[in-house]
């Protein structure tokens, strides 16, 4: 993930970078809890993450696969998840990308069960956005529980109806409960 800055934030005043190495700043990871990251120059007037797991989440929501396998080889955890209680693979069942999730899951082992921080599994996600391919891979290649709820009672299955994804839907209908 990029953040843009003004040369005034990423250069000192007489124009040379700040530091040799990587500067911190805090941002808020909730609203309750500052969070540290180290951020590096990226050249010209932006900042670039060099927290491995944002490098992880940024490969996944924007499917950037080299970006994911460069995260994981840098330590990045497919489990850790963000102040809302998202993993990876809630950000790549999210965005839609059925091989995304398939390296995720078969190749990291990204686990298919984490919950966020009100129960949304990534199969909640993928149904919710209608992303039949990945509801699909989930349930059926990697064994993701249509029984799951929310925390206000929701199966996967109810939020495909509840948001008119009626492909998702159907296909949760079939599954053996």
């Amino acid at each position: 993930m990029v953040l843009s800055a003004t040369q005034e934030e990423t250069r000192g005043t007489a124009g040379t970078p700040q530091g040799a190495g990587l500067e911190e700043w805090r941002l808020p990871a909730a609203a309750e809890s500052p969070k540290l990251l180290k951020m590096r120059p990226a050249g010209g007037n932006a900042l670039v993450m060099s927290d491995p797991n944002e490098q992880l989440v940024d490969g996944c929501r924007f499917v950037k696969l080299d970006k994911i396998h460069d995260a994981v080889k840098s330590g990045a955890s497919m489990s850790e998840p963000d102040a809302w209680g998202w993993t990876p693979l809630h950000d790549a069942c999210s965005s839609g990308n059925v091989n995304t999730v398939r390296i995720l899951v078969g190749t990291y082992h990204a686990d298919v069960s984490l919950a966020n921080r009100v129960g949304w599994t990534p199969l909640h996600w993928a149904a919710a956005h209608g992303h039949y391919e990945v509801v699909r891979a989930l349930v059926s290649e990697f064994g993701a529980s249509v029984r799951a709820q929310t925390k206000h009672g929701e199966t996967p299955l109810d939020v495909a109806k509840r948001l008119q994804q009626k492909e998702v839907a159907e296909f949760l209908k079939g599954v053996n409960w």
